[in-house]
């Protein structure tokens, strides 16, 4: 059991290497909306404990898996960020199967835990449960501009997400669009918000599926939330900034400055003036079909294959 372990830490470890620096400090946005629609990434908490670690042998001096601040690792696993490096460390939150974590520090594991940021949150997390996040674009990895998906099929998606409720940290809704069974409620004001049901989606979750990024994010039924505002202001082979002056549909408007971010998906009108867009704007609103103005901070992006 410990040599598999190890030999799972070590390919993580070998694969980390070759990426080098990442630009992302954050994975899945956790969007609270206050004024004007502003976004805050907090962490989600986790509601049981009962998602991945374990205990792990000490590493061997200079034979242990090293691992590089700034790479990136995709979880392979609901996983348990840590406050500290060890099973008994309190869990500051739990990180979703598929989501994005940046390695902190560089050094070796400690105890089979490697220090990571997600959704704006540092802590401890087992090394066994990552592997490398491989930039878009190269021959392990579907860059998500997938052969005949178009700008029309991105605002469909989208759409079927208008009339379902707002669910912070997470991306889901039906292909048939809204029943009154399946909308979901939110209540409060998020991060302290709860949610009943099962469908629904903030707006980075939105986004990410309407475009269906990475391209294993196609079936909207599916919960995913792989990206937060702060990875989609940074341009990468996924995505890259576009003039506000410039914006086509699907097309989509973000900004992320001191911890506050939001993103929507563009359907018409004038980008620096009034815009029609599809958003998850926050528990009293849901996801919605809406004309709005865009203040100045925001920016435009543009999926790659549109």
């Amino acid at each position: 059991m410990q040599g598999s372990t190890f030999l799972r830490m070590a390919a993580v470890a070998l694969a980390v290497s070759a990426l080098g620096c990442g630009s992302s400090d954050n994975s899945s946005s956790r969007e609270v909306v206050g004024a004007d629609d502003a976004t805050f990434d907090m962490p989600i908490a986790p509601v049981v404990d009962l998602v991945n670690d374990a205990s792990a042998p000490g590493d061997a001096g200079a034979a242990c898996a090293a691992y590089t601040s700034g790479s990136l690792l995709e979880a392979t696993a609901d996983v348990n960020l840590r406050a500290g490096s060890s099973t008994s460390a309190a869990v500051l939150e739990v990180v979703p199967t598929g989501a994005v974590v940046t390695v902190t520090s560089t050094g070796c594991a400690v105890n089979g835990f490697i220090p990571v940021k997600h959704a704006g949150v540092s802590g401890w997390s087992y090394a066994s449960y990552y592997r490398a996040y491989v930039a878009a674009g190269s021959s392990s990895v579907d860059a998500g501009s997938s052969a005949g998906f178009t700008r029309d099929d991105a605002v469909a998606r989208a759409s079927k997400a208008v009339g379902f409720a707002y669910w912070w940290g997470h991306g889901r809704w039906r292909s048939e669009g809204v029943r009154p069974e399946w909308v979901g409620t939110c209540t409060g004001s998020c991060p302290s918000c709860t949610f009943a049901g099962t469908y629904g989606a903030d707006c980075s979750g939105m986004v990410a599926k309407a475009w269906k990024v990475p391209a294993s994010n196609s079936d909207v039924s599916l919960d995913s939330h792989p990206f937060g505002t702060t990875h989609f202001v940074a341009s990468n082979s996924l995505w890259s900034d576009v003039s506000r002056g410039a914006l086509l549909k699907a097309d989509a408007l973000v900004y992320n400055q001191n911890g506050a971010g939001h993103i929507m998906l563009y359907e018409a009108g004038d980008g620096w003036g009034s815009v029609t867009a599809y958003e998850c704007k926050g528990c009293a609103a849901g996801c919605v079909r809406n004309v709005r103005s865009v203040s100045s901070v925001y920016k435009g992006i543009r999926r790659a294959g549109f």
